[in-house]
């Protein structure tokens, strides 16, 4: 059977469709980055106290002024605590309300085509866009989108009370950058046609599956099994190659990055005692900034996981926003 493929909306036609979708739930956003504004505030006292505590007792300090700072600690790894938990529960219902949306209009769009046109189209294509697709766009919209914006708002007011604590310290935080920005410019140049073949060829394959099944008696009368068990085998060969594709891409874009973000805890240890050993920046200063960066660690890996399923959400958002594109096709 030769079907017509689905088409798959441009760059520029999910960005705008995402941008409106997200103008659309902006109060709700809003509202959550202020919640994760205030949990990445509290979490920035932690290594400032630390950073303090260690000139105090370089200087001379008394253990009742230990004990305030412990207490002030405490109350800041608590505050930060409660404030996490209900971010992040405002987040993911945030998640789920973009997802909900998205499923929804995909729906009516896919129920409103005229039947002469999802039959032209072929099985195979719509079952991994209302399959496949969706689940992936679940995934990111559920779990990404929060993640994302959790990791954002940390890696930001990290950065900007580095800078305000101690800024001939907190500039060597930077070097990793012109390490990272050519690796992810790499990947991101590689990574939308990547993704795009990969869920083509699962397109191919489902519907290569589905009618043959649902062809199973035509296949045995016309003694077609040799014909169409080929056909399955060429399709996972072309499924192989293309996850073996991206998944190349991900094993230069995770060494890259690890070797880039290993290397800032080691640098600034480096300057900082550089900068005590002149009398630049005092031992607080270095260990409070220290403190950061290793704070910034799990941020940043969070955002580089999710700089790869982001580029899969993409390419699933096109082809299943591409649906609309038929749609106007056969109405229009």
């Amino acid at each position: 059977m030769s079907a017509t493929t689905l088409p798959v909306a441009d760059s520029a036609t999910v960005r705008r469709r995402t941008v409106a979708l997200l103008r659309k739930h902006s109060r709700t956003l809003a509202g959550v980055t202020g919640l994760h504004t205030r949990a990445a505030l509290a979490g920035l006292v932690g290594p400032l106290l630390v950073g303090r505590l260690v000139d105090d007792l370089s200087g001379g300090t008394t253990v009742a002024h230990v004990d305030r700072t412990a207490l002030v600690l405490v109350a800041a790894v608590v505050a930060q605590a409660v404030l996490v938990r209900y971010a992040q529960r405002n987040a993911r219902i945030y998640g789920e309300s973009l997802f909900a949306e998205l499923r929804e209009d995909f729906v009516d769009t896919v129920t409103g085509l005229p039947l002469s046109t999802v039959e032209s189209a072929g099985t195979g294509d719509l079952v991994g866009r209302t399959t496949n697709d969706v689940d992936r766009i679940q995934y990111a919209a559920r779990f990404g989108v929060p993640r994302v914006l959790v990791a954002v708002v940390t890696i930001v007011f990290t950065l900007a009370a580095s800078f305000v604590l101690a800024p001939q310290v907190a500039v060597i935080m930077l070097a990793p950058v012109p390490l990272v920005v050519p690796a992810v410019r790499w990947y991101l140049k590689r990574a939308t046609p990547g993704y795009q073949r990969e869920s083509a060829s699962y397109a191919r394959l489902n519907g290569t599956i589905t009618e043959t099944v649902e062809g199973a008696r035509t296949v045995d009368a016309l003694d077609l099994g040799e014909s169409r068990r080929a056909r399955v085998r060429g399709d996972l060969s072309e499924a192989f190659q293309a996850e073996r594709f991206t998944l190349y891409l991900r094993t230069v874009l995770t060494p890259g990055m690890d070797s880039a973000f290993m290397l800032a805890p080691i640098l600034t240890l480096v300057w900082g005692a550089f900068l005590v050993s002149q009398g630049w920046a005092t031992i607080g200063a270095v260990t409070a900034i220290v403190l950061y960066g290793r704070q910034m660690v799990g941020p940043v890996w969070e955002l580089v996981f999710w700089l790869d399923e982001m580029q899969v959400a993409a390419t699933s958002l096109a082809r299943l926003f591409g649906v609309d594109l038929l749609d106007d096709a056969a109405l229009g």
